[in-house]
């Protein structure tokens, strides 16, 4: 074969590959544009192209009873075995092997090249949109650990009133309604924040139960948005404690507030708002976890004074959920997907990386500051 043919055959397997990457890169441009201007974000992807590609793709998951991603999900080690078994079938019939394994492997590129196309298109671009407290009017600002402790007083008084109307097993809180029924609540409650805040995009999927859920707990995730499928997923395997609150957490992800630290105060704002006891307790025992939390970095001494004011119901369910996360935390599986989760959140500008979850404190106390008229 003369050296200009395997020169021009060389060249165009190489373009083939190039090919390949180019949606990564139309991906990455998109990702690049979007922080240029959160404004225009805001304006063109946010409030335009997000809700007609987030309304096609959860075509599927509107009509499955049954969370859709979960089954794509378990469906991947099948289908790895098989595209690793075909090429040993498929290298026995052909005499170009070479040729064979090329394109083999152009197809096993586009593979993540896809997944990651169809992530830029379909949600990351929102993590530049603009803030909830922008859209919102809520002022953030630095506050003082007196001010913190005022939040935690407010917050413990209202979470030991909510516990007293909860049901309770074995001592410790039991939701009284069914998943379907907390699903359904939480996907109203959710929609109705659109009164007050018009840039909230209603939802049309409820949340829906993870299969073979338990696998999420080792990984210490209570619940996660699919971009591929627009669909809010929930552990159904972990205490009731958490649902109510984490599905409207991951409503907020699946309207397009991408940021954890804004879903956490939106999903609080949901439950806060329910018609169901059960929801609002959910929603404020997590709003006073963070803020207890953060409150001990800044003065350990009025954490201590205020963690006395606990009613027994709600130190009986925190020790049950502390019980029950105690033994998924140690696995070097937990470990692996918290270094994983920090780098995609620091990637998709989220610099605290998962340190921004404890910045939904600075929402509350913008909140707390608005509805008592404090500068």
């Amino acid at each position: 074969m003369p050296q200009t043919t395997k020169s021009r055959g060389a060249l165009k397997e190489a373009l083939a590959f190039l090919w390949c990457l180019l949606p990564a890169a139309a991906g990455l441009l998109l990702i690049r544009l979007s922080r240029l201007s959160p404004a225009a974000t805001e304006a063109v992807y946010s409030r335009r192209v997000f809700p007609v590609v987030s309304a096609v793709l959860s075509v599927p998951a509107r009509f499955l009873p049954f969370s859709f991603v979960a089954v794509l999900i378990w469906s991947i080690p099948p289908l790895a075995v098989f595209l690793l078994a075909l090429p040993l079938v498929q290298m026995r019939r052909t005499r170009d092997k070479r040729r064979f394994l090329l394109r083999y492997s152009k197809g096993i590129l586009l593979i993540p090249v896809l997944i990651f196309f169809v992530f830029a298109i379909s949600c990351a671009p929102n993590f530049a949109r603009l803030t909830f407290a922008e859209q919102s009017g809520l002022a953030i600002r630095p506050s003082t650990a007196k001010e913190l402790a005022s939040l935690c007083y407010e917050l413990i008084g209202r979470t030991n009133e909510a516990r007293a109307a909860v049901q309770e097993e074995n001592g410790v809180f039991a939701a009284g309604e069914d998943f379907r029924t907390l699903s359904q609540a939480s996907l109203g409650a959710f929609n109705a924040l659109e009164a007050d805040y018009p840039f909230l995009r209603r939802v049309a999927v409820a949340p829906k139960a993870m299969l073979g859920s338990e696998a999420l707990s080792y990984l210490e995730v209570t619940g996660f948005y699919s971009c591929f499928t627009s669909e809010p997923n929930v552990n159904v395997h972990m205490p009731d404690l958490e649902l109510p609150f984490t599905m409207c957490h991951e409503l907020a992800h699946t309207s397009g507030m991408m940021r954890e630290d804004e879903a956490n105060f939106i999903g609080y704002l949901a439950c806060e708002r329910s018609e169901l006891a059960s929801m609002r307790y959910s929603g404020l025992i997590c709003a006073l976890n963070y803020s207890m939390g953060q409150l001990y970095a800044a003065s350990p001494a009025l954490y201590w004074e205020l963690r006395n004011l606990y009613s027994e119901g709600v130190e009986r369910d925190l020790a049950d959920s502390n019980a029950y996360w105690e033994p998924y935390s140690k696995t070097v599986s937990t470990q692996v997907y918290s270094a994983v989760n920090d780098a995609m959140l620091k990637l998709n500008d989220q610099t605290d990386g998962r340190r921004s979850y404890g910045r939904m404190v600075d929402l509350l106390l913008a909140d707390y500051r608005a509805r008592h008229g404090l500068a």
